[in-house]
């Protein structure tokens, strides 16, 4: 089956996002939260990543050991696989490093004023677009399971749940996790390697900004593959490492974030990832805060330049980013072969 990459979107279909909600002190926070923690992890005579809090690593898509230089950023080197051409940290950061920020009190913080504070609007904005998805594509949700690994608060499993489907989650915060099945939700925390899901027994699995995160992508990608059943979709959403806001942001485009974001996809290192771990591309689209993450950074960060005609016209830029596939988050639509 031939991927359609970056079909032309219709400004009918464009969804609005309320950036007062999703760009307001809460995301002042998440900077806050950055500046407050990187420090900590920094040599002060060098300004570079402590050694001891690193480690070598192959190509986390394909295992390939020659990269070329791509940029330096927070005391961190960026590099290209050779073979795959995937940008990834290297050396990486220690899985000790990521497992000591996601269970801070800093972190739990975040995702409360992020997330959970947010779970309302998450559920009428962004799980109404994705459950709609999922159905376009399979049909209604009755006699049908799904699995959102890193489900957050379950704002997208609470509304597939209101629509007949059989809806469990994992994530790893257990701030989350408590808030999830606080609405009734089956949600575990833990990772997706020791859940003790069988196989073939989801119609769809979800991994919504999470593969970025993973030291082991491919092994989650073959586990989805096998919960899945023949014919069953799979959905993952990342960072696009080819967007409008890093082409003009560069480094300092915020997702760009070394011990949170260990790799950075394309559409094309993201299809060939899926496909190798034997699933068909359906298609591949971007959306994004582009436009929004520019006039935040601008007004809270910059030389105070007026924002007010971009602010005016945001949602017309957005859409032509989207559709020219410059968006800031890359989506990604497969099925395990019948």
């Amino acid at each position: 089956m031939v991927a359609q990459l970056y079909p032309r979107l219709r400004w009918a279909d464009h969804l609005p996002v309320d950036y007062a909600t999703m760009r307001s002190d809460s995301y002042r926070y998440l900077n806050e939260v950055r500046e407050a923690v990187m420090p900590r992890f920094l040599d002060a005579a060098t300004g570079r990543f402590k050694t001891a809090l690193l480690r070598e690593s192959p190509c986390l898509l394909c295992g390939e050991r020659r990269f070329t230089p791509e940029f330096d950023k927070e005391g961190l080197s960026f590099v290209r696989c050779a073979a795959c051409a995937l940008v990834q940290v290297n050396p990486l950061p220690i899985e000790r490093v990521a497992d000591d920020f996601y269970a801070s009190e800093h972190y739990s913080r975040v995702m409360q004023t992020h997330v959970v504070e947010k779970h309302a609007y998450r559920i009428d904005r962004f799980a109404t677009e994705r459950v709609d998805t999922w159905e376009r594509v399979l049909g209604p949700g009755e006699n049908r399971a799904c699995l959102d690994v890193g489900c957050a608060s379950g704002f997208v499993l609470e509304l597939a749940h209101q629509r007949g489907w059989r809806a469990c989650g994992v994530d790893l915060n257990p701030r989350a996790v408590e808030v999830a099945r606080g609405k009734g939700l089956d949600v575990q925390c833990a990772p997706l390697e020791s859940c003790t899901f069988a196989d073939a027994s989801f119609d769809v699995v979800t991994l919504y900004d999470v593969l970025e995160h993973l030291y082991r992508p491919m092994d989650i990608l073959r586990r989805a593959h096998q919960l899945l059943k023949p014919g069953g979709l799979l959905v993952l959403y990342v960072p696009n490492y080819e967007s409008f806001l890093r082409l003009v942001l560069g480094v300092d485009a915020f997702f760009i974030w070394g011990i949170f974001h260990l790799t950075y996809f394309t559409g094309e290192t993201l299809a060939h990832a899926v496909r190798t771990a034997g699933f068909d591309v359906l298609s591949i689209e971007t959306h994004g805060m582009d436009m929004a993450d520019l006039i935040w950074r601008e007004e809270h960060r910059g030389a105070g330049r007026p924002t007010d005609y971009v602010r005016e016209h945001r949602e017309k830029f957005q859409f032509v980013i989207d559709t020219a596939g410059w968006g800031n988050s890359l989506r990604l639509y497969a099925s395990r072969p019948a």
